[in-house]
């Protein structure tokens, strides 16, 4: 039965995809950075567990698109979230109507589907000594009764999505 539910829970976050929002300064060559690290006073708002889980995600990201972890690092990287509360919009409709000759009525009720669900908005910013040069908003569902393997992986995806586009491409001019 735990299989089952596990391969419902995977399905289920699987059929939500995640929604994300790129954008960058295009007059950076991103080419020149080899090193990150993280921004000192990050608050992530995220547990202690969910934050190592993104940080170990985006460690192994960026290692694999060759940048080195430093302690004196060019881009620094900082993580803000939120969670929100949306109502379910499905609903079913019942009704009931008579009439005879030119009399009419009717009853219409609608009933709720689900329940209302939880979305997490997490934000990455890259930063160098200059500011803000590359964005990264994502949007997906949360579900707090998630395993730790299944909230490992589901970090990695938002990891894989955040930085799809990083280093964007070198624009000609």
């Amino acid at each position: 039965m735990r299989k089952l539910s596990f391969l419902f829970l995977l399905l289920f976050m699987g059929c939500h995809s995640i929604q994300v929002t790129h954008d960058y300064d295009r007059n950076i060559d991103f080419s020149k950075y080899k090193t990150f690290n993280y921004y000192p006073q990050m608050n992530s708002g995220l547990s202690e567990l969910d934050e190592n889980r993104l940080l170990d995600a985006i460690d192994a990201h960026l290692t694999n698109k060759g940048l080195t972890l430093s302690e004196n690092a060019e881009l620094l990287i900082n993580i803000k979230t939120s969670d929100y509360h949306s109502m379910q919009q499905s609903t079913v409709g019942l009704g009931l109507g008579g009439g005879g000759g030119q009399v009419g009525g009717g009853v219409s009720v609608g009933i709720p589907l689900g329940q209302d669900k939880t979305n997490r908005v997490i934000q990455i910013d890259v930063l160098d000594q200059n500011g803000l040069i590359y964005q990264a908003i994502m949007d997906s569902p949360y579900f707090d009764k998630a395993t730790p393997d299944e909230r490992t992986k589901h970090m990695q995806n938002i990891v894989e999505k955040a930085f799809e586009k990083f280093p964007p491409p070198q624009e000609v001019r």
